[in-house]
């Protein structure tokens, strides 16, 4: 039944996920490919570096780049590089192509949660696969293109937003312990997205203590 109705966004959220990671595919199929993958973004070589270094086993090394600095403090522990490094570590898949396969997962997930986010408020289908589109497709097809950061870590912000308008609309124990669960989690997988959501809520708080 949820096949039948929402099959769009699942097309939808496929061709996401290909277009994203075709340009990874396109270099590596060119005859002059000769091992160096190619970066889509100034910020991948970085993150390139710190899976590599969770899969060397040194998830907190003070600097990724640089020999010479790896012995002093060590980094926060940072959850995404652990969460999408360590998986390719114990099934011995190369940094890179596990990268280049989270680059059409990842996609995949984001635009199936806008949609589902989009369609629990307005409750059309046809506007709900019109905002996906418009936001993987265009506004934010350039920035998501980079499986830690934002793709996994934004993917968490979505769940969060999602299960609180489930709340909203029923909330029940189980909801709301997931809702907890995820708040939690996003402490550990980047700052600014718990931040956003504890001056979302406190405000909420304070309107309708304000309202009362």
């Amino acid at each position: 039944m949820i096949f039948r109705r929402h099959w769009l966004a699942i097309l939808l959220a496929i061709i996401v996920g290909v277009a994203t990671a075709s340009p990874q595919f396109i270099a590596q199929r060119d005859p002059t490919f000769r091992g160096v993958f190619k970066l889509i973004n100034n910020d991948e070589s970085y993150y390139m570096a710190r899976a590599r270094d969770v899969v060397d086993g040194h998830s907190t090394l003070t600097n990724p780049y640089l020999f010479e600095y790896k012995t002093g403090e060590s980094m926060q522990f940072w959850l995404p590089d652990y969460l999408l490094a360590k998986p390719l570590a114990i099934l011995g898949v190369d940094v890179y192509r596990g990268y280049w396969f989270y680059d059409f997962v990842l996609p995949i997930a984001l635009t199936l949660f806008t949609y589902a986010i989009l369609f629990a408020l307005t409750s059309s289908s046809a506007w709900s696969l019109a905002g996906a589109a418009f936001f993987h497709l265009y506004w934010f097809f350039n920035l998501f293109n980079r499986p830690t950061s934002p793709q996994l870590i934004f993917l968490f912000w979505l769940a969060l937003f999602f299960m609180l308008l489930r709340i909203v609309a029923e909330p029940t124990r189980a909801r709301i312990v997931a809702a907890t669960l995820l708040f939690g989690v996003l402490f550990y997988i980047y700052p600014y997205y718990w931040i956003f959501y504890t001056i979302l809520l406190s405000s909420n708080q304070n309107s309708y203590a304000a309202a009362r």
